[in-house]
């Protein structure tokens, strides 16, 4: 679909996928400029399918900001309305991560864009009313929504909420320890965000356990939320973090726990609540396999909300990083995916099917 060095980008990189209420497939990327850097000129693309995947739109630029960074695309869709909010991190072009957790560039900062026509338009890129007064209060300089899909719950008492997992680094230093994660949470369907769920560092960095990073989240069937965490450089031997929240996103109910059961390298992983093919509820989640390096894309399924974990289908056999999942129909999915050392990114079509030996449908 995005092909490094086509259609005046050097590079593309940072699926996020989302399913409109029409059915029409959205695929978010950034353009990078002038090459694969995470600095840069980099803008956010978007390209459509109406078939499910199996052809997509020429690529269109949807937020240029000069030679600004605007991306890390976190979109969600509002089922009650239809209207879509992407937030997106905005930090100046020539400024690297390293540089403004260490306080030398300005706070990367949450904007976002909206549609209310079935992602046929966008509005320009808009602060978050609100919420970077909110963050920057905190002191966080790496402000950082998904990336990857936000979601809207179905259950309980904050049915209809928008949540999008996120994380941060704290004021006390620039390495790693001080790394922390959280949630964006919308009672009005994207048009403004609070601060919810936070799991941050303390003053003098973090001394063991899970270092924050890129995150995701989605609504086990009983209401509850699962995180997924990036752990970034943490002590424990686990790549991935997990946490839960009971109150649509408001608190953690722990800090973030290494999770063990999901092998792999150090990448951000996609997180999709679902059902298989004879209708029952899983989670899926998609990243690498290889603990050594990014490389084979593998679907993990869950059928017990993510506490145990089983191997699905292997989606790319080669090197492969970040992406996103969309559920089409029940058991059928498609992944969008970092492929080839970054080279492309691909939409690949998978299934799940019925559980062994479970219920009939």
């Amino acid at each position: 679909m995005f092909v490094s060095g086509q259609a005046g980008y050097g590079g593309y990189r940072i699926p996020a996928l989302v399913r409109t209420v029409e059915g029409t497939l959205l695929a978010f990327c950034e353009g990078r400029r002038r090459g694969l850097s995470d600095a840069g000129d980099v803008d956010l693309l978007l390209s459509r399918s109406h078939d499910g995947g199996c052809s997509w739109s020429p690529a269109e630029v949807v937020a240029d900001l000069g030679t600004d960074f605007i991306g890390n695309p976190a979109p969600v869709v509002d089922e009650r309305d239809g209207a879509i909010t992407v937030l997106l991190t905005w930090k100046a072009g020539n400024a690297h991560e390293r540089d403004i957790r260490a306080g030398r560039q300005p706070a990367a900062e949450i904007r976002y864009v909206r549609s209310t026509d079935g992602g046929r338009t966008f509005t320009a890129v808009r602060p978050v009313p609100g919420l970077g007064e909110e963050l920057r209060a905190r002191g966080w300089r790496w402000n950082i929504a998904g990336p990857g899909h936000a979601i809207q719950l179905r259950h309980g008492p904050h049915a209809g909420r928008l949540v999008c997992a996120g994380n941060h680094s704290a004021p006390g230093g620039a390495g790693n320890a001080f790394l922390g994660a959280h949630a964006l949470l919308s009672d009005d369907g994207g048009r403004s965000w609070r601060l919810g769920a936070v799991d941050a560092a303390p003053a003098g960095g973090r001394r063991g356990g899970v270092f924050p990073n890129e995150s995701a989240v989605v609504e086990r069937t009983d209401g509850s939320l699962l995180f997924h965490t990036r752990d970034q450089g943490g002590p424990a031997p686990a790549t991935r973090g997990h946490a839960s929240s009971n109150d649509g996103g408001a608190t953690f109910t722990g800090g973030f726990a290494p999770l063990d059961a999901i092998v792999g390298p150090v990448c951000q992983g996609a997180l999709l609540g679902a059902t298989d093919a004879a209708g029952d509820a899983i989670v899926l989640a998609s990243l690498p396999e290889d603990p050594r390096q990014r490389t084979r894309l593998r679907i993990r399924v869950s059928r017990d909300g993510g506490s145990n974990w089983s191997l699905g289908p292997l989606l790319h056999r080669g090197k492969a990083a970040y992406s996103d999942l969309v559920s089409l129909a029940p058991g059928r999915f498609l992944a969008l995916v970092e492929v080839d050392g970054y080279r492309a990114i691909r939409a690949i079509a998978f299934s799940v099917a019925a559980a062994a030996g479970g219920p009939a449908h």
